[in-house]
């Protein structure tokens, strides 16, 4: 991500503080939560779906599951941006 001034990464922060992404994969056999600063808050594996050949691909779901939920928050977090920076640009021009 692109350094921002204090004041602006100040508001930002405050805007994407609460941001999270949740992914299921394998029809809800892997289900991984991410915050705003990429960090995996909870990883829930639903057993009953797994079957033994199964086992070997949950290492990768999980990893899968992660990157996903990452990219949506960093789309999250540039929707909220771009956001930002309209409502600032509109203040200055009033």
């Amino acid at each position: 991500m692109m350094a921002i001034p204090g004041k602006l990464a100040s508001l930002l922060k405050a805007k994407v503080s609460s941001v999270t992404a949740t992914v299921e994969l394998a029809a809800g056999m892997v289900k991984v939560t991410t915050n705003y600063r990429k960090e995996a808050l909870d990883i829930s594996v639903d057993y009953t779906l797994v079957k033994p050949e199964d086992n070997a691909a949950l290492p990768y779901l999980i990893k899968k599951a992660i990157n996903l939920a990452n990219e949506d928050i960093e789309r999250q977090v540039t929707i909220e941006f771009n956001k930002l920076i309209d409502e600032l640009h509109k203040a200055t021009q009033n």
